[in-house]
């Protein structure tokens, strides 16, 4: 167990490199988060496994439902990025680029809800329900993965 004096310092010297350099601390967050996304799929399947106890099925199922859910994720980031991009050097398509941006970040809760309804069934009311205590529980699970992927990137830098 590291002593507080040695935590002190590291956060102290982590705290001088932010100040000196919040660029390299800022893309190093960034190429973080991908990270701490797949690093959650476990804890929130842990929940959609207690959401699911009676439903015969089984932790790895949960676990690969959230590694298609994740990989949908990341197929709509790319293309939001590109059409991001695409805005930015065909200014007059701007305005399209940024409506299809939002339609993107909408559509990925809709997958999400559709793709529970098709794999575990149930009711509308359920799915939602289900589908609102998973996105809290992903949350509060995110915000503790970036707390220490805060912690982590501010030490490494």
């Amino acid at each position: 167990m590291p002593s507080n004096g040695l935590v002190k310092a590291l956060v102290q010297n982590a705290c001088l490199k932010l100040v000196d350099d919040p660029q390299s601390f800022t893309d190093a967050m960034i190429n973080t988060v991908p990270i701490l996304l797949i690093i959650s799929i476990p804890l929130v399947a842990l929940l959609m496994q207690l959401l699911y106890v009676f439903s015969g099925r089984r932790y790895v199922e949960h676990v690969v439902f959230l590694l298609h859910a994740h990989a949908f994720f990341f197929l709509i980031s790319i293309a939001m990025a590109i059409i991001s991009l695409l805005g930015l050097y065909y200014s007059a398509l701007l305005n399209s680029m940024n409506i299809m941006r939002i339609l993107a970040a909408w559509y990925i809760p809709l997958y999400l809800l559709l793709a529970m309804k098709r794999v575990y069934g149930g009711s509308k009311l359920a799915i939602f329900s289900k589908a609102i205590m998973v996105a809290i529980g992903y949350l509060v699970c995110f915000l503790i993965m970036v707390l220490f992927g805060v912690l982590f990137t501010a030490i490494s830098i």
